[in-house]
């Protein structure tokens, strides 16, 4: 096989014990930039750039037509396109 070779010591159904994990073992984690930088905040973790290159990922929402004027509705949808960010 070509490229990096993926050894997976665990895998977790969320992210709530992964920067725990991380931080007590010599593991590694690809994970969101903005996760990353939240994590490292509040543990003993360092942050690095993979030493690959890493594809955009397309993001798409979809919602009935009914509501589009839906003040509420837009004010969440507006709130998960600003989260993706």
């Amino acid at each position: 096989m070509v490229g990096p070779n993926q050894n997976d010591v665990v895998r977790l159904p969320n992210f709530t014990l992964l920067p725990a994990i991380v931080e007590q073992s010599d593991a590694v984690a690809l994970i969101q930039k903005r996760t990353a930088e939240h994590f490292a905040a509040r543990y003993n973790i360092k942050l690095f750039q993979p030493p690959f290159p890493i594809p955009s990922v397309a993001i798409a929402g979809y919602w009935s037509q009914i509501h589009n004027r839906d003040s509420a509705h837009e004010w969440f949808r507006n709130r998960v396109r600003l989260a993706a960010l």
